[in-house]
């Protein structure tokens, strides 16, 4: 019929000649008909197709024994085409003009939340894999596929397909152009043009060329290999045109250097002395090409110019960062670089000064003159970053005649992790010294607690979901440990958010005894009535100090650049970089203030929270709110300091499970609707079930009391999910949920919530089935380590009794802290696992996909589905403490935490 459709079909639709004279109710008139499923397609821009399917869920055939019974597959319209609740037979039936492929198969029924059974698949060179890499080419935003019936006046051919079809594409980014920043040939240095900034070099001998390729399908954590191709081109002596090309063999790209010794291949002329030689690279990844090195808007290549008479290189070395690989420091971490003549040449004997410069170091090139032309000289670098650095050092001789830069390169590995960490967001603890709180690192350094310290503040840097500690002021308010944290002569970082409730006198937040005067101070100037981060001259006299301290003409009612403001939270970093012998004080991620340090001690004594020692004593003991106290034993670049700022928790995601409609439970805060699928539905509450049941997990509450109220309820594969990561996990994050579940099982694993990555679960919280072995399940996280089907992963068990079958269920929560890199699941309220606590860490890779309630990602498809109840799903950026995952799992709603 012209003018027949079922626009956005729930459950199942028929295709082919419906059989009229026996389902006349289900035909409803129509003899003939054919589905269409539009999908979006604008992610695969600019990719390499390599394979792809569609794939449907057959739920019905004509015959009581499947037969093989053809199906075709067809691309309808062109580009862009999608279906709408206007497309009917009569505006499409000439749209169905690309016959994709056929699929001539016995296919059994199955339901519409079973694995597809009807699958088009297609290879790199199949019609279904070039259809779709011309959308990805033609940039197309969507694509309409359309299946029927190969005999359409054949009743054995009428089937009934599923809505929810799929379309699965492997596809492949090609690697990225060699940036010439990350080009440099040894001796010669970075990448030079005739018309860049950098000039060509002058070289004694012939170089070894060297790259970081980059490949965007790839991670640290997950790394396929690639290989370089380089290109060498000269002209000879007699001026004709030369080149030859070399592949290096496979390595993975991440951060590492790939290299190729020029030398001319067997049969080529030689490259003549004085004569330019030009060098480009190009990277494969075992699919795709990317483009050379020289291509793009400005199409210049890399070169050098051979001269055997210029000085040659000088000799670099460092014990702390050996050449060509990973050595003793990290991140933050100072290192020493020793620069000598090549005395082994003739021209290295009259050396004046040395230019260096590294490429992650933002600063202009440095110069350095030695004691004597034959003398060594030293210098200090404190990488940013992880991974490859390349040190260019230049000798210069008396006549200012430049050597050949001499190119060391090394590979940074990442800091230390935090010497010691006080959230001071949790009770602390008793001993027979009196209170203490525990030492998030790996040290183990508790602090005892004084009596002016409480910890009832209810609104830490987090809001509501987060919580500090008081400190009043007086003698009592600090916090110790009992011993040094780092050492002040070296390089160093402190940190701590702070909300100052009174700003009458002098306030220090954290500190380090030394014998006479403290470390360092950080925390409140009085006087000049703003932050301060100092270092006294020395220990014992107190000759000055070296003080970072803001300044601001700025009054509290400024939206930017105020002043110390009472009662408002701030994140304070106070950090010493020896290499260039600096003071930096950060004012939330911001740098407001560096001083030069003129003199360097080490303090042996505690670190204080909230107050500092002097020769009589302790004193500027700090009034307000202290949360998070960090200090590190390396140097915390910008960046690191900036990612500090995310660990508190900011809500993201909130989902009361109150209400329903179209099949969406709203997400209160971020916008991002749980979806409910297969056997999923909601259970709301009558006005009049408040007071006499049956009741949600979680009890809603208005003005007056308890309020009709509502939970997800799980069966027959049920599910619900966001369309989008509410979180990508990569950093600091917090998930939580109330549970129920239906019954234990002997046969499978239910999952309460996951969050999914491209081939694998970012993470998933499963309840196990029980064995003989194990005749109780128990909850337990599940982490891979990267997003890979086989990758290891860290699993963490909940050692606790508990019943989640019983009324009310059970809380479960996730912590993530990005900075420690350190993993909690908490099963009401409690630490999971706890004597293993600060073993549980994981690495960095982001999540992809949408939050899943109920079910986990199992290949290219769904497993471990949860039987029963769920409530009040919170996520959030940021690790949330002990206390406030105890608030979270109250029964009595809190939409405001």
């Amino acid at each position: 019929m012209p003018n027949e459709q079922d626009w956005k079909f729930s459950g199942s639709a028929g295709m082919g000649k419906c059989p009229i004279d026996y389902q006349p109710i289900a035909c409803n008139g129509v003899d003939v008909r054919r589905l269409m499923y539009t999908m979006p397609t604008s992610f695969y821009k600019g990719k390499d197709i390599l394979e792809a399917t569609f794939a449907v869920r057959v739920a019905h055939i004509y015959n009581a024994t499947p037969e093989d019974e053809p199906v075709r597959l067809y691309r309808v319209g062109g580009k862009n085409f999608g279906i709408s609740s206007s497309t009917d037979w009569g505006n499409t039936d000439t749209l169905w003009d690309s016959h994709i492929m056929t699929v001539d198969k016995a296919v059994s029924p199955v339901s519409c939340s079973s694995a597809p059974n009807l699958r088009f698949e297609s290879g790199k060179s199949g019609a279904l894999t070039q259809e779709l890499q011309a959308a990805a080419t033609g940039s197309w935003t969507q694509m309409t596929f359309g299946l029927r019936a190969a005999g359409e006046g054949d009743l054995h051919e009428w089937k009934r397909m599923c809505g929810n079809a799929v379309l699965e594409v492997t596809y492949n980014r090609p690697p990225a152009k060699v940036s010439m920043k990350e080009m440099w040939t040894s001796p010669g240095g970075v990448c030079a043009t005739s018309t860049g900034a950098v000039r060509s070099q002058h070289v004694d001998e012939l170089p070894k060329l060297l790259v970081i390729p980059h490949d965007p399908d790839h991670s640290r954590d997950e790394a396929e290999p690639v290989k370089v191709r380089f290109r060498v081109e000269w002209t000879d002596k007699n001026g004709k045109e030369q080149q030859y090309e070399k592949d290096t063999s496979y390595s993975s790209p991440t951060g590492a250097t790939f290299e190729h010794k020029i030398k001319v291949p067997k049969g080529k002329p030689a490259i003549p002395e004085n004569g330019k030689v030009y060098w480009s690279a190009a990277v494969y990844d075992k699919a795709t090409w990317g483009p050379w090195s020289w291509e793009g808007d400005s199409a210049v290549r890399c070169e050098f110019v051979m001269d055997r008479n210029v000085p040659g290189k000088p000799d670099v070395d460092s014990k702390e960062f050996p050449e060509d690989k990973s050595g003793e420091l990290g991140v933050g971490e100072t290192g020493t670089f020793t620069f000598s003549p090549n005395l082994g040449d003739k021209f290295d004997n009259d050396v004046s000064r040395y230019s260096y410069d590294f490429t992650k170091d933002t600063a202009a090139p440095k110069n350095i003159t030695p004691s004597s032309p034959t003398a060594p000289v030293s210098v200090q670098f404190t990488p940013p970053a992880i991974g490859t650095v390349v040190l260019e050092v230049t000798s210069y001789d008396a006549a200012n005649n430049p050597s050949a830069p001499a190119v060391y390169s090394f590979v940074v590995k990442e800091g230390k992790s935090v010497a010691g960490q006080w959230n001071l967001g949790d009770d602390p603890l008793p001993s027979a010294e009196g209170r203490h709180v525990k030492d998030e690192s790996d040290n183990s350094r508790a602090a005892t607690v004084g009596a002016g310290v409480s910890f009832t503040t209810k609104d830490g840097p987090g809001g509501t979901a987060d919580r500090a500690a008081h400190l009043d002021g007086t003698a009592g308010a600090y916090l110790s440990t009992d011993s040094p944290v780092v050492d002040t002569a070296k390089g160093f970082s402190v940190s701590a958010w702070v909300r100052p409730t009174a700003l009458d006198k002098d306030g220090v937040v954290v500190s380090q005894d030394g014998a006479g005067e403290p470390g360092f101070t950080l925390g409140y100037d009085a006087v000049a009535k703003n932050w301060s981060f100092g270092v006294p001259a020395n220990d014992v006299e107190s000759l000055g100090e070296w003080r970072a301290t803001v300044t601001t003409s700025a009054t509290c009612k400024d939206s930017t650049t105020k002043p110390v403001c009472p009662n408002e939270w701030v994140h304070l970093t106070g950090t010493y970089d020896p290499a260039n012998g600096q003071l930096q004080l950060y004012v939330n991620g911001e740098l407001k203030k560096t001083v030069a340090r003129q003199s360097t001690w080490s303090a042996r004594g505690a670190l204080q929270i909230g107050r500092s020692v002097a020769k009589y004593g302790y004193s500027r003991n700090f009034t307000g709110d202290i949360a998070e106290v960090r200090a590190y034993d390396r140097l915390t670049p910008a960046a690191e300091i900036k990612s500090m700022l995310t660990v508190k928790p900011a809500r993201k995601g909130y989902w009361p499970l109150d209400t329903v409609a179209s099949g969406t439970s709203p997400d209160l805060v971020g916008g991002r609707a749980l979806t409910l699928g297969g056997g999923a539905t909601l259970f709301q509450q009558k006005p009049e079930e408040v007071v006499e049941g049956p009741y949600p997990l979680v009890t809603s509450m208005g003005e007056q009391g308890a309020v009709p109220g509502g939970d997800l309820v799980l069966a027959d594969n049920g599910y619900a999910a966001t369309s989008s990561a509410p979180v990508s996990a990569d950093g600091s994050f917090t998930v939580a949920a109330r549970v129920r579940v239906a019954a234990e099982s002997d046969t499978t694993d239910q999952t309460l919530f996951a969050l999914t990555g491209t081939k694998t679960n970012r993470f998933l919280v499963r309840y196990t089935k029980y064995t003989a072995d194990n005749p109780y399940g128990h909850w337990e996280l599940v982490v891979p380590g990267s997003d890979n089907t086989a990758a290891t992963a860290l699993t963490i068990p909940d050692d606790q009794a508990g019943d989640p079958t019983l009324d009310g269920g059970q809380h479960i929560a996730v912590v993530y802290d990005g900075l420690t890199k350190r993993l909690r699941l908490y099963v009401d309220g409690q630490l999971a696992d706890a004597d293993n606590a600060s073993k549980h860490k994981i690495g960095y890779w982001a999540a992809g996909g949408g939050l899943q309630i109920g079910r986990a990602k199992s290949g290219t498809g769904w497993a471990d589905h949860l039987s029963g109840e769920v409530d009040d799903i919170r996520i959030y950026t940021g690790a949330a403490d002990a206390v406030a995952v105890g608030w979270m799992a109250e029964r009595l709603a809190q939409p405001d935490l």
